[in-house]
């Protein structure tokens, strides 16, 4: 185990950088899951609490892993199907969804490019962090616990971290974020603003010892800290077999907005054998079921850009939902 040390420029914070493009896993996550800390809101969907980012007990600051989210209507059940899952595709690992990202991208239409995106993987980040204040929830309080955040809170972290030329020229100095002596409380603030979460107001605080001392931090982090490897082992993802009958059932009743259902239908086939896209009832052998929904404030998203050389597919929301605030926080 790495010897946590949190004395002034002790800590390599540059490693954030290959921590963003390294590999990750899969969590078997459970929407159950204690361990994790979420942002409560009010009936208004304002939200607020301070915390630390904590490293975890290895020194690693965070890690980031794709996931896909996309969803169907069933028109005989009246019930959404939902496509919600981790991507193999973290660990380098063949991921269905991505595969029919790329599908649809690499028919070379526009039509093609934005039926593709509906399935584009997004991007999360994966850290820990010490509850200082939750007004919500009091009893979380001085407890560590892991918290998943988006793009734009990543992209607002790593700017205090890592300030431009011309921020430095202006007298402004690097934040040690994840350091609990010489660190920063994030006063973290969600709203709703146009119909859709965000985390603009979020405010990075003064810095500020949240322990008495070192030994007390490293203490309680290798304590009560959680390893972020966990989240990178294989074993933390479905099969692609697995994910293959769980995009099997969400798109046979899925309607493509933008490009001709027979070709869909096609690109389907092709990765992952004959799906209907009428809106049909459920085959008798599969049990009508409903995906575990995406929580409002889910993750920052990140689309994918290039498309690796694969068939194209398609899909499309055909529910009142829109999964656009994945991109927005």
């Amino acid at each position: 185990m790495a010897e946590l040390d949190f004395s002034a420029g002790a800590m390599d914070w540059g490693s954030l950088e290959k921590n963003l493009g390294a590999n990750i896993t899969k969590e078997k996550k459970s929407y159950e899951d204690n361990r994790f800390w979420k942002l409560s809101r009010d009936e208004n969907d304002n939200g607020g609490a301070i915390i630390r980012l904590l490293p975890d007990p290895t020194g690693t600051p965070f890690i980031q892993r794709y996931n896909h989210a996309f969803q169907s209507f069933d028109n005989v059940n009246k019930k959404k199907r939902w496509y919600i899952n981790n991507s193999p595709e973290t660990i380098g690992e063949a991921c269905p969804a991505s595969e029919l990202w790329a599908a649809l991208y690499n028919i070379g239409t526009e039509e093609g490019k934005k039926e593709a995106k509906k399935f584009s993987r997004k991007i999360k980040f994966m850290c820990n962090i010490k509850v200082v204040k939750d007004p919500a929830n009091p009893q979380n309080e001085g407890k560590i616990f892991l918290w998943e955040f988006g793009t734009k809170l990543k992209d607002k972290f790593m700017a205090a971290l890592q300030p431009s030329e011309s921020e430095i020229a202006m007298g402004e100095e690097p934040k040690q974020l994840f350091n609990p002596l010489a660190g920063n409380n994030i006063k973290l603030k969600i709203k709703k603003a146009a119909g859709f979460l965000n985390y603009d107001d979020t405010e990075i605080m003064a810095a500020s010892s949240i322990y008495a001392d070192g030994e007390e931090a490293k203490a309680d982090i290798i304590e009560n800290a959680y390893k972020l490897d966990e989240f990178m082992q294989a074993d933390a993802f479905e099969t692609y077999e697995e994910l293959k009958k769980k995009m099997k059932f969400v798109l046979e009743a899925y309607n493509p907005e933008f490009v001709d259902p027979i070709q869909f239908k096609n690109v389907v086939a092709g990765i992952i054998g004959t799906a209907n896209t009428s809106n049909t009832a459920t085959p008798a052998n599969t049990p009508a079921q409903e995906a575990t929904p995406v929580e409002q404030p889910a993750q920052a998203a990140s689309v994918q850009e290039t498309a690796p050389a694969q068939n194209t597919t398609t899909t499309s929301n055909t529910g009142s939902d829109d999964l656009g605030f994945l991109d927005d926080l």
